[in-house]
């Protein structure tokens, strides 16, 4: 739903692309400050039913598309669903997303265990709705038996202030960091935005090109 948080509207998604109806070129949303908005499709690492005309051409297109791009960041969605595990095995870097509350702290530390690959991406911890102190010593516990259990150190440790301001950019649909960039949530992402530039890919090749390889593999 993230068109619908920056006040898009777009009808087609990617698995209108997987079936040929439309292009990728055709699916991007212009967003706000130059992000560009691609709406996702559940089925996007189900293409055995795909000529193989129409995987080539997706595969083409979704390179471009990479290489059009400074960063690309998936949204996979909450859970460790079977389609979001080659998505996250594809990927620089996996951001596991909780709260402080502890049924969220023990269902991040899941995730991080279920996607944990030591030849793998680098996982990271975002804290929302939790204030820099406590987040770190969040951090600090899931990264201590991560590396203890998982021999898996965690990368960058990020919060996500609990600000009013979110709840209310949702009903204005605009995104907060556009609505109030000095809000203590733009801070957060600001700070995390910060950390990520300049950093180098950890993983060879592009990210649509190692899902492909893993679909294949399926």
């Amino acid at each position: 739903n993230l068109e619908l948080l920056c006040g898009l509207n777009g009808y087609w998604n990617l698995s209108h692309v997987v079936t040929g109806a439309r292009n990728v070129d055709d699916i991007v949303l212009d967003g706000p400050a130059g992000v560009h908005l691609v709406p996702g499709a559940s089925d996007l690492t189900d293409l055995s039913d795909c000529p193989p005309h129409v995987q080539q051409s997706l595969l083409h297109q979704l390179n471009t598309l990479e290489a059009e791009h400074d960063y690309l960041i998936v949204d996979t969605g909450s859970g460790i669903h079977p389609l979001v595990r080659p998505l996250a095995a594809s990927a620089d870097t996996i951001f596991v997303v909780a709260t402080p509350e502890p049924t969220a702290i023990a269902e991040a530390y899941a995730t991080i265990k279920a996607l944990h690959d030591p030849r793998g991406a680098e996982l990271s911890l975002i804290i929302n709705r939790c204030d820099a102190e406590r987040a770190t010593k969040i951090w600090e516990r899931i990264e201590q038996t991560a590396r203890s259990f998982l021999h898996a150190p965690l990368g960058l440790a990020v919060s996500i202030a609990d600000d009013p301001v979110v709840a209310y950019s949702v009903t204005q649909r605009t995104p907060f960091f556009k609505l109030a960039p000095s809000s203590a949530a733009s801070r957060g992402v600001r700070a995390w935005a910060d950390a990520l530039l300049g950093r180098n890919a950890s993983v060879s090749g592009g990210f649509f090109q190692r899902l492909w390889q893993r679909s294949d593999r399926r």
